[in-house]
């Protein structure tokens, strides 16, 4: 979408309802579509005989494709995300929580994104995917400069400079994880891409190509989602004590209150698709080719599905209906690591914090994005319960 003076990254909600209510179906300056209300978003992302999801130039991601290619991928790749493989995990991502919420307490106020929403999710991807311990603060350094909010160094640059050292970065990732794919074909481990490699050998349509780009879509959406999911949940428990207290008490609640935190501060606001035709919605005609912007962050707030949707309502009946993980068969494969990677931080959380609070009068950085939803820097302090005071 192209820039409106209504925008605003740390607080979209108010520019998506005016949207709703005057003009739900619009095109912008830049000649794109975007629709805001629950049930048209909802239609564009599944409705793949009308749209489609091949809105890049690159052939290979399972992002930008559609069936019957999408479906058959899919279905290999969702072979290998299975139960026991995601399950493996669950220590490693309890004890590396640990680890940081320890950190956190004793150096007292902490940019949670930099300090513990970005190490934790970085710790898990770099376990799931098998990256050797030798080689993992090399993988970290540049998944972080990647992902991660951007150093003193790196804001002194300008944006081409910037982005050609992205590239650069994006480049050098892909070329290990193709040197690691090679390494683990001669010597399989119990991780994700030996999993995978599994699947290429035994089938007749998955390519080398297509394992590289399965294992780099697997970074991007291991990371970037988890991070903002995670600092979005600790931005709600700063803002309601109360609610955090509750939690403390009755911690089996949690699964039910991230699924609103998804729904209030959906980690992904928007999506992209083509029109496969022309397309008739709300008194507008869509043309055959032009694109779309479908706005799960706005469809998350449509006041027409969820009631007094501008409040959080950890209690709300019907908020696991959200679209904060997309809908139809582009659902993120991702959704059940996501969704049990930030149950596991958050219990732990709840478990060593009897508060955690957003520090008054300091900088906040919302990231400035149309698509991802989240922080660059948001300062906080952890206070310790009575179990773990002497750790501070």
């Amino acid at each position: 979408m192209s820039a409106s003076p209504d925008w605003n990254a740390e607080n979209p909600f108010p520019f998506y309802r005016k949207m709703r209510d005057t003009q739900p179906v619009f095109k912008d300056s830049s000649h794109c579509w975007n629709v805001f209300l629950y049930e048209d978003v909802k239609r564009v992302l599944s409705d793949q005989e009308q749209f489609s999801s091949q809105v890049s130039f690159e052939p290979l991601s399972i992002l930008f494709m559609d069936a019957p290619e999408h479906q058959k991928y899919r279905a290999k790749f969702g072979k290998v995300m299975t139960p026991r493989l995601m399950a493996r995990l669950t220590g490693g991502i309890a004890a590396t929580t640990q680890e940081s919420i320890r950190k956190c307490l004793e150096q007292g106020k902490v940019d949670v994104v930099q300090s513990f929403s970005l190490h934790v999710p970085l710790e898990a991807i770099t376990h799931l995917l098998g990256v050797p311990k030798e080689d993992r603060q090399q993988f970290k350094e540049w998944t972080r400069l990647i992902f991660g909010p951007r150093s003193e160094e790196s804001q002194a640059m300008t944006e081409e400079e910037w982005s050609e050292k992205h590239k650069a970065t994006n480049e050098k990732i892909k070329q290990y994880l193709s040197r690691m794919i090679a390494s683990k074909r001669k010597q399989p481990e119990d991780d994700l891409v030996s999993a995978l490699i599994k699947v290429e050998e035994k089938s007749d349509f998955l390519t080398r190509e297509d394992l590289e780009q399965f294992c780099f879509l697997i970074l991007v959406g291991g990371i970037d989602t988890s991070v903002n999911l995670i600092t979005n949940s600790l931005r709600v428990f700063g803002e309601d004590p109360e609610l955090y207290a509750k939690l403390r008490a009755n911690p089996e609640k949690l699964p039910q209150t991230l699924e609103e935190v998804l729904r209030f501060r959906s980690p992904v606001q928007s999506a992209y698709r083509i029109a496969k035709t022309n397309i008739e919605l709300r008194g507008q005609t869509i043309r055959r080719g032009e694109p779309i912007v479908a706005w799960m962050g706005s469809a998350n707030h449509d006041e027409r599905v969820f009631e007094n949707a501008h409040r959080f309502d950890p209690y709300r009946e019907n908020n696991n209906q959200h679209l904060a993980f997309s809908y139809g068969s582009h659902f993120c494969m991702g959704a059940h690591f996501a969704r049990m990677e930030a149950n596991i931080v958050l219990t732990e959380i709840l478990a060593w914090c009897e508060q955690v609070r957003i520090v008054p009068n300091s900088e906040i950085k919302p990231i400035q994005s149309t698509v991802s939803f989240g922080y660059e820097r948001f300062p906080m302090v952890f206070i310790p319960s009575a179990l773990h005071e002497q750790i501070v």
